[in-house]
């Protein structure tokens, strides 16, 4: 992982403000117990239990004096992608044993989510004890989310099966805010 930031000021009124972070984990296998504790032992397939997260964010902070309002905008766009594999033979052997002769079952999860946000703000002095501050925010994200089933060998982990299952989550999801608020000085 990484991040980097960098401010440019063009003048004592202008700055621009730009960050990213980039983080990329992956793990090669799961801390999870499946059944009775008493064994304290994994029993998962061959090749399950790793996944790969990829998250990805940059912003940018546009910040100007107008006169005496000092007006601030903030951008954020985000991508973050999940790839793991999990044992569901407890879940479902009894549907592929008798189809496909094992009991192995393999889910696979692929997801990828896009956010952007955009907040601008306005603060004003009205007078020499108060100040006014009027905004408005927007975001968006689309998430597709894909989980796939597949019968595999328990011994292996290969796949008996292209795919016999799969379910689709995909979301969009959208908000819009204006909000203002007002500071008396003593």
């Amino acid at each position: 992982g990484g991040r980097l930031s960098a401010l440019w000021r063009a003048s004592e009124t202008f700055s621009l403000k730009l960050s990213a972070l980039f983080q990329d984990t992956d793990v090669e296998g799961s801390s999870d117990v499946n059944g009775t504790l008493g064994e304290l032992q994994q029993s998962y397939i061959r090749g399950t239990g790793d996944f790969d997260l990829k998250a990805q964010a940059y912003g940018a902070t546009l910040t100007g004096k107008l006169g005496r309002a000092e007006l601030t905008a903030v951008s954020g766009y985000s991508i973050n992608e999940f790839v793991g594999t999990t044992d569901a033979g407890h879940d479902f052997d009894f549907a592929t044993q008798p189809v496909f002769g094992d009991a192995g079952n393999l889910i696979l999860d692929d997801s990828k989510a896009e956010k952007f946000s955009q907040e601008i703000r306005l603060l004003m002095p009205v007078g020499e004890h108060v100040e006014w501050l009027l905004g408005a925010f927007y975001t968006h994200e689309d998430t597709e989310w894909v989980e796939t089933l597949h019968a595999v060998e328990t011994d292996t982990g290969v796949r008996i099966d292209p795919e016999w299952g799969s379910i689709s989550f995909p979301s969009t999801y959208s908000e819009i805010a204006a909000f203002t608020d007002v500071t008396f000085h003593v």
